[in-house]
């Protein structure tokens, strides 16, 4: 049996109903670890985070980029700066891309 993959037209690109389908689960997973105080600024968020901003610049979403820039931010400052997150400077890095 073969799945359908209809495609859907988001911004400048076509995605398909699958990965839609995905992005919309991880986006309420991570959501979830947002919402919780203890959670929602760990490393594991914030590379979370990163990788849906990589996302939104492969697929040209502006309004969507501007947003996980802006969250993104604002985790790093909630953490205390660049210098507070772990991985020994490697997240730092990433975020400074």
């Amino acid at each position: 049996m073969q799945m359908d993959f209809s495609h859907v037209t988001t911004s400048n690109t076509i995605e398909s109903v699958r990965t839609l389908t995905v992005r919309e689960h991880t986006v309420k997973l991570i959501g979830e670890r947002l919402s919780d105080p203890v959670t929602c600024c760990n490393d594991g968020n914030i590379v979370s985070v990163l990788h849906f901003l990589y996302g939104e610049m492969i697929v040209a979403c502006d309004q969507a980029l501007h947003w996980h820039e802006e969250g993104l931010h604002t985790m790093v400052e909630y953490r205390g700066g660049l210098d507070q997150l772990g991985g020994d400077g490697v997240l730092a890095a990433m975020v400074t891309m």
